[in-house]
């Protein structure tokens, strides 16, 4: 009777250390592939990280060159807007002379129509 109780407990006692090997080999197994999942997800947020600096290089870049334009388009502008003034002050000189000029023709004619009429009056 106590050499079957030993026995039982004996045999317990190894299905215990079975199904605790079981579960450590298990769990090793289930560790391996969590350090396995760990690392490959360390490469991709590596990965992100240098995708997101290059975005963030790429988007410095563009904020620069936006300033860029801005400052050319700003420039652009006052140049336009001296342009503006300078051909209003040539569109009223031009302006000017040909009033000029059509008073010169005014007075250059009535002078030949008096050499006309002296070289007439002479003959």
């Amino acid at each position: 009777q106590l050499l079957r109780e030993k026995e039982e407990d004996r045999k317990k006692i190894l299905r215990q250390y079975e199904d605790l090997t079981r579960e450590v080999q298990e769990a090793e197994t289930i560790n391996r592939t969590l350090e396995m999942q760990a690392a490959n997800l360390m490469i991709e947020v590596k990965s992100k990280q240098s995708d997101l600096e290059a975005a963030r290089a790429r988007a410095d870049n563009l904020d620069s060159y936006v300033e860029e334009i801005l400052r050319q388009n700003e420039q652009f502008r006052t140049q336009i807007i001296s342009l503006n003034a300078k051909v209003d002050m040539l569109t009223s000189d031009l302006q000017d002379n040909r009033v000029a000029r059509d008073s010169v023709l005014t007075d250059l004619d009535g002078v030949n129509q008096l050499a006309v009429k002296l070289n007439t009056d002479k003959v």
